[in-house]
């Protein structure tokens, strides 16, 4: 068994559905495992892109989907605020300003537990510690996040959703060649800034709520 602990600091989360595109209306709960692989992949490439961490990421896309255990959360009112396009080659000040909301919610519980069935090898296991090291925000970067290895999860007061269930919710996953996906699309939106190169909603599966 290995577990991931992730610390929401502020106590909120700020994370819009995917699914929702530009219009940001439902705050995604719980994180789904592809937005927190996501976080992973963006902390290691901010450290630079080491190729020594970077097996730690393939071998975590190669794991079957883990559980999640989460609390409730209470959405927040919507609001919306009026900020510069990120899809220009200007400066922030010289972009046109366009309406925008970040669905957001409180939470009962601060941290959320992702449990996969398998641990890693120790090397693995090293370097996924320094990735976790620098991850900071998971979401919006207003989600300010500290996430590490739990040795439990604490029980009760946390819903548990489990992959692969013939009816729930569905969620995105990781799974082997995301990584390379990730890398290939930023790379590519860095080049052009079009909307058709940020990340694919990838793979999704059912999860039951316990």
């Amino acid at each position: 068994m290995f577990i991931i602990r992730v610390t929401y600091l502020m106590g909120r989360v700020y994370s819009a559905v995917f699914e929702d595109g530009d219009s940001k209306v439902q705050p995604e709960w719980p994180p789904h495992p592809s937005r927190f692989f996501s976080a992973l992949v963006s902390a290691w490439g901010d450290g630079g892109a080491e190729d020594s961490l970077r097996p730690a990421l393939e071998w975590l896309e190669r794991q079957p989907p883990p559980i999640v255990h989460a609390g409730e959360c209470s959405k927040r009112k919507l609001v919306q605020a009026f900020v510069p396009v990120n899809d220009s080659s200007l400066l922030p000040e010289d972009r046109a300003r366009k309406a925008r909301a970040f669905p957001s919610a409180t939470l009962t519980h601060p941290e959320v537990y992702f449990e996969w069935a398998e641990s890693p090898p120790e090397d693995v296991l090293k370097a996924l510690q320094q990735i976790l090291k620098r991850t900071s925000s998971l979401g919006h970067s207003a989600s300010l996040v500290e996430a590490e290895i739990a040795d439990s999860v604490p029980e009760p007061g946390r819903r548990v959703w489990r992959p692969f269930a013939p009816h729930g919710a569905r969620m995105r996953v990781p799974y082997q060649g995301r990584l390379e996906e990730l890398i290939s699309g930023y790379t590519r939106f860095q080049n052009d800034g079009s909307k058709v190169f940020r990340p694919s909603t990838g793979q999704t599966i059912l999860y039951d709520e316990a």
